[in-house]
């Protein structure tokens, strides 16, 4: 019962010490791995993985790697047998995870303030069609901090993207200015 009292974990990213001594982005990404990986083999039901902001601390590729590490957990593994469900729930300041998240999985939470009175407010992309997806697809790849601003300016060439959704939302009518 004592025995993992005595085990130390050592990392070798390019200076082999104990897990302790590394940064804590490095901490967080191996239990997040560690986490995947008993998900993978013990876990045989659904499975909900929740995270707060896990870029701090990461470089920008490793930030790139989790990303779509966490994509490809949810996917599941090939070969797989068993239909399990898995879920990642994150919030986030990092571009790299909306430019790789599907359009209709973000979820975006505003604190509105009117003095005393603090009120939060939820947004989200309405089911895409097969018109729209891949609009909403190339604007988030392209401008992903769109969605951590409170307004937006279009510029040349963002009105491609941006107008025809807009219209078709105030008018009711999808593809209006098609």
């Amino acid at each position: 019962e004592e025995a993992h009292k005595a085990v130390s974990i050592f990392l070798d990213d390019g200076v082999d010490a104990p897990l302790q001594e590394k940064g804590a982005g490095l901490q967080s990404l191996l239990l997040i791995a560690l986490f995947q990986l008993y998900s993978r083999k013990f876990h045989q039901g659904s499975t909900l993985l929740l995270l707060e902001e896990p870029e701090n601390h990461l470089h920008p590729h490793a930030r790139r790697v989790l990303a779509q590490s966490l994509i490809s957990f949810c996917q599941g593994d090939q070969g797989d047998a068993e239909n399990r469900h898995r879920q990642v729930i994150l919030t986030t300041h990092s571009e790299d995870f909306v430019r790789l998240s599907e359009p209709e999985s973000l979820k975006i939470v505003r604190i509105e303030s009117e003095e005393a009175n603090k009120t939060s407010r939820f947004w989200q992309l309405d089911s895409l069609d097969n018109s729209s997806y891949p609009r909403w697809k190339r604007v988030l790849w392209r401008n992903p901090e769109i969605v951590f601003s409170r307004h937006v300016i279009l510029v040349e060439g963002g009105e491609v993207y941006l107008v025809p959704e807009i219209a078709s939302k105030l008018c009711e009518e999808k593809g209006i200015l098609d």
